[in-house]
């Protein structure tokens, strides 16, 4: 104390008033460097042991930081086998608590001082724990292509082994498919399972998590791995699993989301439900978000389907920010394409806030992305385009670059630009061969605008449009409608566009049909907007036929849809239309 006091005398320290006098502080960052500085390594070793060994005695495991601390004071001691101790457990602590940021860097220093200490050796059940919780805080950063490696040399060090080859991959792909439909449609003979090893949870909660990872940046891999996760589960009694349920919800990603089957999808939601243990925050969470992506993507937007506010907050609070986002994000789209345009924004403003305080990549993208949408669908072009390209910027992303330029050439398109649409749809199609397959939810809003730009070039050449022009829409037609077969709402516009090509080529009578399925699609999902832009091209195309009676129904129908959502510039082009 007599040193502390001359030293506080003599301007070196100063008492640290946040503890009542029992801590002092350096007066000047300088000072304290100095003294360090000036210490002998083994004096600076020792001393860092010491503090460590008497933090441990003295405080409870439950303090906030300490295992941080700890580890920062072993890894400085010298004492390695401690510092990576306490560096698993601090990030681990940073992740509970959703602090991903923290513990990418604490995982990051435990991966450098095991592999100083073992090199391509050691405990493979460590080393695996270790690329796993990387993977973790990767994949909650929203870097999901590094997650991804991450999660592979986990499964890599648990002795799972990895196919590479494309034939090994198709081949266990076949053989898993045959395997989880078989024992789904119970073709294949049912038996009970083996009870789950630590191994086996182990395993099976990886490849779960490689999954989420791969569903964006590597479609095809999530396809091949996500199958050989689900029949990994069908081996042993799901009951033994924890989360088991939320896994088989999970195969909606696979099968809805991926665009093979809605059926399926719906079939592994049954399976899964009764597996669901409701009193599980994680469990349930997993199982309303895929119920929501299987009913939003297929046409059914019941609000019966839309993921509680108090789960979405329990899910924030256990980390879970791939389902919050996702939820949020289909909730965002669902408000904004019905003319819910004050919905679509709180969406996007809880999107930013999760961003900002998770530093959640995913989250950001999907903030800017419906930013993107409500700007187009309220046709605040010059906004739009701006988000568009920002994100563009931002996304290098095959999948998220062609969804953006979809959306850029139909902005384009409509400021009066198609030279430039023409070219932004050039661009999309480049990225979109650069890689094996881009999932139809992504893909559709390039289709639709390759749709759009040929109906258009198709009515250029009304007189005497050349076979090609006609074979072209014909061929952006057909894949806009698989596309929107897929994704719900996609339909009412794709619709809209076919009949626009069947009425330009004579067909009157299609057109008409298609129309009515357009208006049809759009009031089964309350899109608000699309139906009153419907509404506006069939009474456009009825005048300009002569059939002035009925197209005043429609132009009528039109101006009052767009008043309602307050579309001034779409209702004032009604209304012209109307005049002339």
């Amino acid at each position: 104390r007599d040193d502390l006091a001359a030293l506080v005398a003599a301007e070196f320290l100063v008492p640290w008033d946040q503890s009542r006098g029992r801590e002092h502080a350096f007066q000047h960052p300088l000072l304290h460097e100095v003294t360090y500085d000036g210490l002998l390594e083994t004096q600076r070793q020792s001393l860092h042991r010491q503090v460590a060994v008497a933090t441990e005695q003295c405080l409870s495991s439950d303090v906030p930081g300490l295992a941080g601390m700890l580890a920062w004071h072993y890894s400085k001691g010298g004492e390695d086998e401690k510092a990576e101790e306490y560096l698993f457990r601090a990030g681990e602590e940073a992740a509970r608590v959703a602090a991903s940021s923290e513990a990418l860097v604490f995982f990051q220093e435990a991966s450098k001082l095991h592999l100083q200490r073992h090199g391509d050796g050691g405990d493979p059940r460590k080393a695996s724990r270790l690329a796993r919780q990387l993977a973790l805080a990767l994949f909650h950063r929203g870097r999901l292509a590094e997650a991804d490696d991450y999660f592979e040399r986990a499964l890599f060090h648990l002795g799972v082994p990895v196919r590479r080859h494309p034939t090994q991959r198709a081949l266990g792909f076949a053989r898993d498919a045959i395997s989880v439909l078989g024992r789904l449609y119970r073709v294949t003979k049912r038996r009970a399972g083996r009870p789950a090893t630590d191994r086996d949870r182990e395993v099976i909660a990886i490849m779960w998590q490689r999954a989420q990872a791969q569903i964006t940046v590597s479609p095809t891999r999530f396809l091949f791995d996500s199958m050989a996760g689900l029949a990994e589960l069908g081996r042993i009694d799901p009951t033994t699993v924890p989360g088991a349920g939320g896994m088989y919800a999970g195969a909606v990603g696979i099968f809805a989301y991926g665009g093979v089957s809605f059926a399926l999808g719906r079939r592994f939601l049954a399976h899964a439900r009764p597996l669901v243990d409701d009193r599980d925050v994680p469990e349930r969470l997993v199982y309303r978000t895929m119920n929501l992506v299987q009913t939003v993507l297929s046409g059914d937007w019941s609000p019966d389907h839309a993921v509680e506010e108090e789960l979405l907050e329990e899910g924030l609070r256990f980390g879970l920010l791939w389902e919050v986002t996702n939820s949020l994000n289909l909730e965002g789209l669902k408000q904004i394409y019905r003319g819910h345009w004050d919905g679509g924004a709180v969406c996007i403003e809880r999107l930013g806030k999760i961003a900002e305080q998770y530093q959640h990549t995913l989250a950001a993208s999907a903030q800017r992305f419906l930013q993107a949408i409500l700007h187009m669908e309220r046709r605040q072009l010059g906004e739009a385009l701006a988000v568009l390209d920002q994100y563009l910027d931002e996304h290098p992303e095959p999948a998220f670059q062609v969804s953006a330029l979809g959306h850029r050439a139909v902005v384009q398109w409509l400021r009066g630009e198609p030279d430039g649409a023409r070219s932004t749809i050039a661009r999309g199609e480049r990225r979109l061969a650069e890689v094996s397959r881009v999932l139809p939810y992504h893909a559709a809003n390039l289709v639709r605008a390759c749709q759009l730009l040929d109906v258009v070039a198709l009515e250029e050449a009304a007189e005497s449009p050349s076979r090609a022009a006609r074979r072209r829409a014909a061929r952006s037609r057909r894949a806009a409608l698989r596309v929107a077969s897929r994704v719900a709402w996609r339909a009412p516009e794709v619709l809209r566009n076919a009949g626009t090509e069947a009425w330009i080529t004579g067909q009157r009578r299609r057109a008409r049909r298609l129309w009515a399925r357009s208006i049809e699609n759009a009031d089964r999902l309350g899109m608000r907007p699309e139906r009153a832009r419907t509404e506006a091209e069939i009474g456009r195309r009825l005048a300009a036929a002569g059939d002035d009676a009925r197209a005043a129904v429609h132009l009528r129908a039109a101006r009052e849809g767009f008043a309602a959502l307050g579309l001034d510039e779409e209702r004032r082009g009604v209304e012209a239309a109307d005049r002339a």
